[in-house]
């Protein structure tokens, strides 16, 4: 059963998304790899700095908006990733800049509570920009 004392020690431990840790995938991977998983492997399941929202969450806490998507504090913004199935995730003002690195590397617009914000103006095709 999953706890906030285990989660928290899992994230600081492995540097593990707080939503992960609190997803019972990545917990029956672990399981099953006898504690040497440090991802669940669900296909297309990943976090915004690879462009998604974490799709296949299943866990005790589904409002993924209300924690922060890094450490689980309370969030203070809501951010949705253009495109990404999984809806908004939450992340606090102590992680806006890490979020905005991982943002930046994708190149996808996001939603910052319900207003459409650009990270980076991708290149128009056939040009040399």
């Amino acid at each position: 059963m999953l706890n906030e004392f285990k989660v928290q020690r899992e994230i600081k431990d492995t540097g593990l998304s707080a939503v992960c840790a609190w997803c019972e995938r990545y917990w029956e991977a672990k399981a099953r790899t006898e504690g040497r998983a440090f991802q669940c492997g669900v296909e297309g399941c990943c976090g915004p700095g690879k462009g998604g929202a974490f799709a296949s969450y299943k866990g005790p806490r589904p409002n993924k908006a209300s924690y922060c998507f890094i450490c689980a504090a309370e969030s203070d913004m809501a951010v949705e990733i253009h495109g990404a199935a999984g809806g908004m995730i939450g992340c606090c003002t102590q992680h806006e800049s890490a979020l905005k690195i991982m943002l930046s590397r994708n190149g996808k617009p996001v939603i910052v509570n319900e207003r459409l914000v650009p990270v980076m103006q991708a290149p128009n095709p056939g040009t040399d920009a």
